[in-house]
C-alpha cells in the first residue's frame, strides 16, 4: 500500500515533525530510486511503500501528510549492486535511517541482514530476501527543546573522571532496579555527590550513541560492553539510557550539571558496526557506500581500513562531515553535552591519505556556532597514516596523553632513563603541545583509562588475563608497564600489599600533580580490579562492574588519598594556567616551576640521565599573584623517591625562612596536614618508593 507522499523540504535531513504531517528527507547520493516505508508499530509489517523525490545533492525527501511521532519507518534505496565497483545498492533491504533521532526494537543477528549470499561467502552475489520483519528501523520523535548551557568550567579547572554507566551503577549502592545499569542511576543525588566529593568537574562516559552486539561476540553467548560498535549516531543506546531515551538523557545532564559537573560523551565517528566487504548492511553501506566509507582506491570491493573495524567512515566526503556535525549539534544543543572525546580521532582529519590539521572537520568544527563553546577531546593514534599523531591537533582541542600514562608508570616502576620522561609529563608535556600553541591543559594526564589495566591491576599483574575473552588471551595490549612486585595477581602477603597501595597512591599523586588536565579511570580511587582483564570491551558482569564494597571496605584509605588529592590540586593557582610553567633563566630568575636533586641543587643534565633506575627529584612550584608582579604564596614542594631504598633530602630555602609544611604522603597516607614541618637546609628522610607534598604559606614563621 502506498502512502500519500508530497514534495518535501530538502534542508534538514532526518524525520520533522509538524502540525500537517512529517518531513523525510535522506542522503542516497547513486541510487536510481529510493522509498519511505512504514511499519505497524510493532515494527514487524510493513504497511506502506512510497517513492521519495530526488533532489539536489542526493537528497531524497517527501511529505507525508497526516503522519504523526511514533510512526514507525526505514527506508529502501534502489540501484546497482556491483561491489567491483564500490556499489552495494539492494532494494530488498530495509535501511535505518542515519539521522534517526529513536530505534524500534533491539537487533537479532540473521543472515537476511547481508546484502549478499552469506551461503556462498561471495559478497559479489546479491541476495534478494526481503528482510523488512527484522530490521532495524527508526521511530519518528517531537523534537526536544534546547537544552541550557552547562557549567563551563575552564580546562584549568577541569577533572575528568572516565566511567561506563552500567558499570558505575549496577551495583552502586541504594540504587532501584530500574535505575541499575542506566543513565537513572548516575543522576541520583547520591551518585552526583560521590563525583564532587573527588572534585569531579566533568564526567566522561564511554559511548551511548546506538549501538548493535558483534556477530562473533553473540555467538560466545558475550555482548558489546564498550560500545565501540555504532550504529546510530543521535539515537541513545537502550541498554543504557533505559526507555526514556533522549529525554532520560537529558534528565541526567540536567542533573548533573545541577551539581555542577560537566558531561563529556566518547564518541565514535570513524567507523560503524557494518564491518568490512563481508559485514550486514543495515544503513550507511546500502544507502551509499562509496561516499560513508573509504574505500581501497583501486579496489573499491574493499574497505580502506585506518581503524582496524572493519569500515571506516569517510571524512574526505560533505556528507559525512555533516553527519557527524549535525550529531554533535543535536547532542549539544538538545541533550545538553558539554564535550567529546573522539576514539580514533585521526581519522576524522584524514584528507585522502594524510592527516592534516586544517583538514575540512576540524575547520567546520571549529566554525559552528553551537560546537564552539564545547570540550574537545581527540585520542590520538589509529592504524592508518602516522599512527600515532600525539600534539598534532588543532588548538583548540586537547588530546589522551598516553605517553604520561606509560612515563609515570614506569618512573615508579623504577625504568632506567624514565626521569625526563616522567618529568615532561608532570609538565603536560610540553613537547608535544607548546608548537601548537596549547598550553599543558592539552594534555589529558592519567595512569590508567578503560583500554588497559585499571591502576589495582597495574600492580598486580605483569601479563594479560583476558581468558574471558575468549580469544585465547591475543587480545588487548601486551606492554602494560605494569609490575606484579614478585607475585603474579592477589597475594596475602603484607609486604607485597604495602607497596601495592603505597605505588597506587604514588601514580595516582602524579596524575594530580601534572599541570595537564588530570582524568581518573572511575573505580582506580578505591582499588577496582579486573582481574588483570586489560581488554573488558565483552564482559557485561563483575568483571567490569564496580564492586563498591572496596569504597568503604579495603579501598576506603585510597579514596579518602584521592579526595585529599583533589583538594590540594584546588589549592594551587598554577594547575589552572592556561600556559605552561616556566623554569629560571639567567634573565629571569622568577619561575613557575623548578626541578631539585635531593640536595636542593637544581636538577643538571648529568642528574636526569643519571643511575641505572629512576632518579629521586623534587618539583617546585610558584603561583602568579597578579599581573607581572611574583608572589610566591602559597608555593608548592613535591618530592618523589622512585629508588628501592630510602634518600635523605635536604630542604629548599623560603622566602621569609619560614617552614615546609607537609600536606600529604604516600608512605603514611593517614598522617594529617602539618604533621611534619620542615625547615630550609633541614634533611628530611624519604621512604623507599614514595612521595611528600609540602607546601609553605607568607604567614608561616
Amino acid at each position: 500500500m502506498a502512502f500519500e507522499i508530497l514534495d518535501g523540504d530538502r534542508e534538514a535531513l532526518g524525520p520533522v515533525v509538524t502540525r500537517e504531517g512529517v518531513n523525510f528527507a535522506v542522503f542516497s547520493g547513486e541510487a536510481e530510486g529510493v522509498e519511505l516505508c512504514l511499519f505497524s508499530p510493532c515494527g514487524t509489517k510493513e504497511i506502506s511503500r512510497s517513492a521519495l523525490r530526488a533532489g539536489p545533492g542526493g537528497i531524497w525527501s517527501g511529505f507525508a501528510p497526516g503522519l504523526k511521532a511514533g510512526a514507525v519507518y526505514g527506508y529502501r534505496a534502489h540501484g546497482k549492486y556491483a561491489p567491483e565497483q564500490g556499489l552495494r545498492y539492494n532494494g530488498a533491504k530495509v535501511l535505518l535511517d542515519p539521522y534517526a533521532r529513536a530505534i524500534s526494537e533491539s537487533f537479532q543477528w540473521g543472515s537476511e541482514h547481508f546484502a549478499y549470499s552469506t551461503e556462498s561467502g561471495d559478497d559479489r552475489i546479491i541476495d534478494k530476501r526481503d528482510n523488512a520483519a527484522t530490521a532495524l528501523k527508526g521511530v519518528v520523535v517531537d523534537d526536544l527543546p534546547r537544552a541550557s548551557r552547562g557549567p563551563q568550567t575552564p580546562w584549568g579547572e577541569t577533572l575528568v573522571y572516565e566511567t561506563h554507566v552500567r558499570g558505575f551503577t549496577m551495583r552502586f549502592p541504594g540504587l532501584s532496579e530500574a535505575e541499575r545499569g542506566v543513565v537513572a542511576g548516575l543522576a541520583r543525588r547520591e551518585a552526583l555527590d560521590y563525583l564532587r566529593a573527588l572534585g569531579v568537574t566533568a564526567i566522561e562516559l564511554l559511548p551511548l550513541h546506538a549501538y548493535i552486539d558483534d556477530d562473533f561476540l553473540t555467538r560466545k553467548g558475550l555482548r558489546n560492553y564498550w560500545g565501540y560498535n555504532t550504529v546510530n549516531f543521535f539515537t541513545p543506546h537502550g541498554r543504557y539510557v533505559g526507555p526514556g531515551g533522549a529525554a532520560a538523557m537529558r534528565s541526567f545532564v540536567e542533573a548533573a550539571h545541577d551539581a555542577g559537573i560537566e558531561v563529556i560523551l566518547d564518541v565514535v565517528y570513524n567507523h560503524t558496526c557494518e564491518g568490512n566487504h563481508l559485514g550486514p548492511t543495515l544503513s550507511f553501506k546500502g544507502l551509499d557506500n562509496r561516499a560513508y566509507y573509504r574505500l581501497v582506491a583501486d579496489s573499491p570491493r574493499f574497505f580502506d581500513d585506518v581503524t582496524a573495524c572493519g569500515a571506516t567512515m569517510n571524512f574526505d566526503h560533505p556528507i559525512v562531515r555533516r553527519l557527524c556535525i549535525d550529531s554533535l549539534r543535536y547532542w549539544t544543543d538538545r541533550i545538553g553535552i558539554d564535550g567529546y572525546r573522539f576514539d580514533l580521532a585521526p581519522a576524522h582529519g584524514l584528507v585522502g591519505s594524510s592527516f592534516r590539521t586544517d583538514a575540512p572537520f576540524f575547520q567546520e568544527l571549529r566554525a559552528d556556532p553551537i560546537l564552539k563553546h564545547v570540550k574537545l577531546i581527540a585520542e590520538p593514534w589509529h592504524v592508518g597514516p602516522g599512527g600515532h599523531l600525539d600534539g598534532r591537533f588543532p588548538q583548540e582541542w586537547a588530546e589522551w596523553n598516553g605517553r604520561a600514562r606509560h612515563a609515570i608508570r614506569r618512573y615508579w616502576r623504577g625504568d632506567a632513563g624514565s626521569t625526563g620522561e616522567f618529568a615532561s609529563a608532570l609538565h603536560g608535556s610540553s613537547e608535544l603541545f607548546q608548537t601548537s600553541g596549547r598550553g599543558a591543559w592539552a594534555s589529558i594526564t592519567h595512569v590508567a583509562c578503560h583500554d588497559g589495566f585499571t591502576l589495582a591491576d597495574a600492580v598486580r599483574y605483569e601479563q594479560k588475563h583476558n581468558w574471558a575473552n575468549g580469544e585465547e588471551n591475543r587480545d588487548g595490549m601486551a606492554d602494560n608497564a605494569s609490575c606484579n612486585y614478585g607475585v603474579e595477581g592477589e597475594t596475602k602477603d603484607p609486604f607485597v600489599n604495602e607497596l601495592r597501595a603505597r605505588q597506587q597512591r604514588n601514580m595516582l599523586a602524579s596524575v594530580y600533580l601534572s599541570l595537564g588536565t588530570p582524568m581518573l579511570l572511575g573505580g582506580d580511587e578505591f582499588g577496582r580490579t579486573q582481574g588483570g582483564n586489560n581488554n573488558g570491551y565483552a564482559q557485561d558482569n563483575e568483571i567490569s562492574w564496580f564492586d563498591w564494597s572496596l569504597a568503604g571496605g579495603a579501598g576506603a584509605g585510597l579514596l579518602d588519598f584521592t579526595r585529599r588529592l583533589a583538594v590540594i590540586r584546588r589549592g594551587f593557582g598554577v594547575f589552572s594556567r592556561s600556559d605552561f610553567a616556566m623554569g629560571p633563566t639567567e634573565r629571569d630568575p622568577t619561575y613557575d616551576i623548578e626541578w631539585l636533586a635531593f640536595s636542593g641543587a637544581p636538577m643538571t643534565a648529568e642528574y636526569w640521565r643519571r643511575g641505572a633506575g629512576a632518579n629521586p627529584f623534587a618539583m617546585l612550584l610558584a603561583d602568579r599573584a597578579s599581573g607581572d608582579s611574583w608572589a610566591f604564596a602559597p608555593r608548592l614542594f613535591a618530592v618523589f623517591n622512585p629508588a628501592v631504598e630510602a634518600r635523605m633530602l635536604t630542604a629548599p630555602g623560603t622566602p621569609n625562612g619560614g617552614p615546609w609544611r607537609q600536606l600529604l604522603c604516600s608512605a603514611q597516607p593517614e598522617a594529617p596536614e602539618g604533621a611534619t614541618l620542615l625547615r630550609a637546609g633541614q634533611e628530611i628522610d624519604v621512604t623507599a618508593r614514595s612521595l611528600k607534598i609540602f607546601e609553605w604559606r607568607p604567614s608561616a614563621n
